[in-house]
Formats: structure tokens, sequence, C-alpha cells
């Protein structure tokens, strides 16, 4: 499937000047951001409890013990810090050292 990305933007920009005219009536969608970081998933492929986890990687535990509780979201630098530790936690282990 070819998308002609220049038509998509035109085509965007002039309803976007409809809905300013009023001509149009802009649609709304709801959006679910979710973290996309299972907390839980990356600590027990580690085979580590809250504790050791946190302890090996600097993490307090009660901010852990939230992520996982989905009772805190999890901000974007601390997203990246979990995506590294899941794709390479040894590397991530020495340069905390």
């Amino acid at each position: 499937m070819n998308i002609d990305v220049n038509e998509l933007l035109q085509q965007s920009a002039k309803e976007m000047v409809d809905i300013a005219d009023n001509k149009l009536e802009a649609k709304s969608h709801k959006i679910i951001v979710t973290s996309g970081i299972d907390v839980i998933k990356i600590r027990e492929n580690l085979g580590l409890t809250r504790s050791s986890f946190c302890e090996k990687f600097g993490l307090k535990i009660r901010t852990v013990e939230k992520w996982e509780q989905n009772k805190n979201k999890i901000d974007s630098t601390a997203r990246s810090f979990l995506t590294a530790i899941a794709n390479n936690p040894k590397a991530i282990q020495d340069a905390l050292r």
C-alpha cells in the first residue's frame, strides 16, 4: 500500500480550514495513552524481587511499587531507564557502579 503523505497533509489542512470556518464539524477522538512498560515483567524476567530490583538499579521501592500497581504514571525519563534495563540490564548495572 502506497501512501501519499503530501496528499494526506493537504487534505488535513483543508479540513482544518473548513472546521475553522464552521463548514465542517470537528470529530473528537478519545486517546488512551499507556506507559507501554510492564515493570513487573521486566523485574520478573531478571529474576529479581522488588527490593533487589530497586537496589540494583537505584530506584525507590515505593516508586516501583506504585508503578507496578498502576498508581503512578511512568514519566518519559523513567520509561527510557526501564527500557534500557529491560534491553541490557548488565550495561545499566555497570554504568551505575
